[in-house]
């Protein structure tokens, strides 16, 4: 593993102040802060010896997504394809970040067409940030990440670039994806998981200006998570909570059991879902309020490391096992929907009463498939264009996307059969 430097302290009197204020507030969560430079973990606590919620592994019938003469399949209405440029093009024609520059109706489906690394909308106060890449002028295969915050009439607040130029070659190899979080109400924290640390950048929501910069030496398996006051991953041995405006570690919650890269990671706005590297397969939902085991569920065997997504809208988990993917009920465990998809690894969306789930296949169009995770049937499917490489919703409309180019389909009601009743 890769040593990066420690983070970046803040030199202003008033940002120390603040963190000792926060660091007040955070008593009921935090042990003290390490006076360590380099953020050395507090003592990790043990997991809680208590009565674990246990679901039982009963999944429903599988729907093979693989085979249209097993769906219900409707005609398609497709529309004509719209070519996207990178969204740092989108968003600085001119070499620097202007105001909010896409057409309100279509701004969900033209940042879906040009594929930032991360987005957050806010509601309080209303605010919309998009951290996209950003080439820099010279042969190096890195990219910086561009931070850009609007109001909600799509006046520029501020902006932050965060470079990543000491990935340099190795960039594409220790990418491991960006997030973009809120904490505590007040801060903006974004940045990169590298194979080797976890570079963030934290700043005050309002004027942008920047409490912590710095590459966290600590690995993560989760999308970094604002949390109440606190900012959290998950590493190898388990949950780590961090102080927004250090970096530094102020509580580790052990799994009991070793992850990295093998093991399985998910997570959610409320939950961290874990499946160790060895033993037995066991997913446990880790709730992010109270460091504890809501329910935990013995799989038939280890799911596939990187498979697992949730989408809080349906309350719902997916991940792979074998040729399957399953989705469960991220409140119990209580498996919703099972769906035979081979050798892919589709692309899923939620509209907001189904799962969308795009199906690739070698020898044929894509099959695109609607499930409703009440029932886990298959509701509607229909055949996505040639070269469909993800799947993506704007409300009820929903969008394939190739290389950034995009297709809105319509999924028409199946023509009448001869001889009806109709």
């Amino acid at each position: 593993m890769s040593l990066h430097p420690s983070p970046r302290l803040p030199r202003a009197p008033h940002i120390y102040a603040l963190a000792m204020s926060l660091s007040a507030a955070l008593a009921f969560v935090a042990c003290d802060a390490p006076a360590d430079p380099q953020g050395a973990s507090a003592p990790s606590d043990d997991v809680a010896v208590s009565e674990i919620p246990q679901a039982t592994w009963a999944p429903p019938e599988p729907v093979d997504l693989r085979n249209p003469d097993a769906l219900p399949m409707h005609p398609t209405e497709v529309g004509q394809p719209t070519l996207y440029p990178r969204c740092h093009e989108l968003f600085e024609p001119e070499g620097s970040p202007r105001a909010w520059p896409l057409d309100h109706d279509e701004a969900d489906a033209t940042l879906f067409g040009c594929e930032p690394e991360a987005a957050l909308t806010l509601s309080a106060p209303p605010m919309r940030l998009v951290a996209y890449s950003l080439p820099r002028p010279t042969d190096s295969r890195a990219t910086d990440l561009r931070l850009v915050a609007y109001n909600d009439t799509g006046e520029l607040l501020w902006q932050q670039r965060i470079d990543r130029q000491h990935q340099g070659d190795n960039f594409t190899a220790n990418f491991r994806g960006s997030f973009l979080t809120h904490v505590d109400q007040k801060f903006v924290c974004a940045g990169t998981r590298w194979q080797g640390g976890t570079q963030a950048l934290c700043a005050h929501q309002d004027s942008g200006d920047i409490i912590f910069e710095g590459t966290m030496n600590f690995w993560s398996g989760i999308d970094l998570v604002g949390v109440g006051p606190a900012l959290v991953g998950a590493d190898i041995n388990g949950l780590t909570l961090r102080y927004p405006f250090t970096g530094v570690e102020m509580r580790h919650r052990a799994f009991g059991a070793r992850g990295g890269r093998t093991a399985f990671y998910a997570s959610s706005p409320t939950h961290v879902f874990f499946v160790p590297a060895d033993g037995d397969p066991v997913l446990s939902a880790w709730n992010l309020e109270t460091l504890e085991i809501d329910w935990q569920l013995t799989l038939p065997d280890k799911p596939q490391p990187n498979s697992g997504q949730s989408f809080p809208s349906l309350e719902l988990l997916v991940f792979k096992i074998g040729d399957t993917l399953h989705a469960l009920s991220t409140t119990d465990g209580t498996q919703r929907i099972t769906m035979t998809v081979g050798v892919d690894n589709p692309s899923l969306a939620t509209t907001d009463d189904a799962l969308l789930v795009l199906v690739r296949r070698s020898d044929a169009p894509p099959l695109l498939t609607s499930l409703d995770p009440r029932t886990g049937l298959a509701t509607r499917a229909a055949l996505a264009p040639r070269g469909a490489l993800a799947v993506g919703t704007d409300g009820p409309r929903i969008f394939t996307r190739s290389v950034r180019a995009l297709r809105e389909i319509t999924l028409k009601a199946p023509a009448p059969r001869a001889n009806s009743d109709d």
